[in-house]
């Protein structure tokens, strides 16, 4: 039953790690490893410090090929957290950060595992 409330907590760590990354993120030079218009991703590789680091977003529209430079923005404590630096904008930053729909998400999710445990406790 802590399932959603801990995915929750992991994304509002999230949330404020992108607003880090806006606002601290060190600029590097990255390479596409796979862009997917069908399926809209996009995976890229970086290197930061002599470490070779990859990371993958979604994307409704992937306007790159693999092998393409990219500039990628990544936290200069932790350089595994990265975006690709198109992703940083106020915009993209605001969709994914929509908090208020997670919330209730994550309660409808809670009270659905509530309501399936007391069903199944008056089953039993």
């Amino acid at each position: 039953m802590l399932a959603p409330w801990l995915a929750y907590v992991s994304h509002v760590r999230d949330v404020r790690r992108l607003h880090a990354l806006q606002i601290h993120g060190e600029l590097v030079h990255g390479t596409v490893t796979r862009a997917s218009a069908d399926q809209g991703i996009l995976q890229y590789a970086y290197g930061v410090d002599g470490s070779r680091y990859t990371g993958t977003v979604t994307w409704v529209r992937v306007p790159y090929v693999p092998g393409e430079s990219i500039v990628v923005y990544c936290l200069p404590d932790s350089p595994s957290f990265s975006r690709p630096g198109a992703m940083l904008s106020d915009a993209s930053i605001a969709l994914e950060a929509d908090t208020t729909f997670t919330l209730h998400l994550m309660a409808d999710l809670f009270a659905f595992f509530v309501r399936t445990k007391d069903l199944e406790s008056r089953s039993a």
